[in-house]
């Protein structure tokens, strides 16, 4: 029997990131009470989660039927580059505790969302991400950005629906927030008009950093995407009350 070594790229003194993408990759963080991971196996990622009698997750996503992931690498404006890659949906099988209570995942779908790259001093975007199914059942999963530079074009860049063989380009959107509350509806439109969604908000976390120069606020909503947006062959989709999170981040380096 012969084992082969699991190689890390340390991102930090609390993260681990492999250094080989597809199968085989993993990545972890730990910190006082948290630990997380994510590992590729052949055609299923593996997530787990402890964060002690508040949350214990387990679970496989598989992608064996799943649309060709979307993914995207462009240049930024003041040089460097940012890459992103949205994965999905993935049937989830496994266990999920919330305070010592279960809670059930059969016929439950996951997306996967990446982004790194090298921003511009300062920068903020609006990330809206949704996963769940239509009304003949089919399933389906949605990212949209709002803000980030680089890779803009009369297609969309990031916006894109996954659903059936691989991704669908959206256009651009406009995410209509108000940053005074994390409790009214905003909405997602394109400027033809051709994505209109309403984004009703459940809960919401917010953490806002800064030392010296450097600062970073983020504020995440989870709820529920409803209204219309093109897809395969241009023909308009309706959606109704898709799990989502929607991010606010603004970041200066």
């Amino acid at each position: 029997m012969t084992t082969t070594p699991i190689h890390y790229l340390r991102t930090g003194l609390n993260v681990r990131v492999g250094e080989r993408p597809g199968a085989g990759a993993r990545a972890s963080f730990t910190a006082p009470g948290v630990a997380l991971g994510l590992e590729r196996r052949a055609d299923r990622y593996r997530l787990t989660a402890d964060l002690g009698s508040s949350l214990q997750l387990d679970v496989m996503l598989d992608t064996h039927e799943a649309p060709e992931p979307f993914s995207l690498v462009a240049g930024l404006p003041e040089g460097g580059l940012r890459a992103a890659q949205v994965t999905g949906p993935l049937p989830v099988e496994g266990t999920l505790e919330v305070r010592g209570r279960p809670v059930p995942l059969a016929g439950g779908l996951a997306v996967l969302e990446y982004g790194a790259g090298l921003f511009p001093r300062e920068v903020g975007w609006r990330k809206v991400t949704a996963v769940g199914r239509l009304g003949d059942g089919r399933p389906v999963a949605l990212h949209l950005v709002d803000g980030l530079p680089g890779a803009s074009n009369e297609d969309g860049a990031d916006d894109v629906l996954l659903v059936g063989r691989g991704p669908v380009a959206l256009p651009p959107v406009v995410v209509e927030i108000d940053p005074g509350t994390a409790t009214a509806s905003c909405r997602i439109l394109s400027s033809d008009g051709s994505v209109d969604l309403s984004f009703k908000p459940a809960a919401a976390h917010r953490d806002s950093r800064g030392l010296l120069l450097v600062s970073l606020a983020t504020t995440q909503l989870a709820g529920e995407l409803s209204g219309t947006l093109p897809g395969p062959g241009g023909k308009p989709l309706q959606l109704s009350g898709l799990p989502c999170v929607l991010e606010d981040r603004e970041a200066r380096w």
